[in-house]
């Protein structure tokens, strides 16, 4: 079995890992990259197998919603620009708000996100 590497603080850890994160994202920018499907694989039709009896099929919202606020509408490129933890709760708090509205508008339903942001964190 491989030795797993250790880190000699979190700076060097979170050094790494925008390296890695800033890399992935300029890969992803080429022309075929399949958001679409990468969402699809994300979250499959029976994630939201306890909402029954709906308008719309639950994954088919979240999907359609995913695609369009981070990748149409830039979500990823704003994550981008997130350099601290406060930077991140103000992107995740307005993401899981955008989610909030389309699910209401779609569903006819209020989305109950309680503090851990279940719905964010399909994925």
């Amino acid at each position: 079995m491989p030795t797993p590497k250790i880190w000699e603080s979190a700076d060097i850890l979170v050094s790494d890992l925008t390296k890695d994160w800033n890399s992935r994202v300029l890969e992803s920018r080429d022309e075929d990259a399949d958001w679409v499907n990468s969402i699809t694989q994300a979250v499959s039709g029976n994630t939201f197998r306890a909402f029954r009896k709906l308008p719309n099929r639950p994954s088919q919202v979240f999907r359609g919603w995913a695609f369009d606020s981070l990748v149409t509408r830039g979500g990823f490129n704003e994550l981008q620009s997130v350099l601290r933890q406060e930077d991140y709760d103000r992107w995740l708090e307005k993401l899981v708000s955008d989610f909030r509205q389309c699910w209401t508008y779609k569903m006819r339903l209020s989305a109950r996100i309680g503090k851990n942001m279940t719905f964010t964190r399909l994925s």
